[in-house]
């Protein structure tokens, strides 16, 4: 991944979901900045993905694609067990959300 070898970080568990990510990064001790890393993967993926008819203006201005939230929400694992119930959770999440492969 052209993202990985600019800055490196591991990935723990990750499912891609119609419109949003789930993901579990281990970032470098010197090195905090997932929203760079969210922000950076999501432009690539989007890169190879087909434009959404019927974009809004703004959108439109933005040139975003129309498949992703705009939002995320950022959680920093406390111990073993969060991690394990946070990749759990990644993990089963596309058999809630049906017809999504990770």
């Amino acid at each position: 991944m052209d993202v990985q070898k600019q800055y490196p970080f591991e990935t723990v568990a990750v499912c891609v979901l119609p419109n949003h990510i789930h993901a579990i990064w281990t970032l470098p001790p010197d090195d905090a900045d997932y929203s760079l890393l969210r922000r950076l993967i999501k432009t690539k993926f989007s890169a190879y993905s087909p434009h959404t008819k019927n974009l809004s203006a703004g959108k439109q201005r933005r040139n975003e694609r129309g498949i992703w939230q705009r939002r995320f929400y950022e959680h920093t694992v406390r111990d073993e067990t969060d991690l394990q119930h946070r990749a759990d959770y990644i993990h089963s999440n596309p058999y809630q959300t049906k017809n999504v492969a990770c």
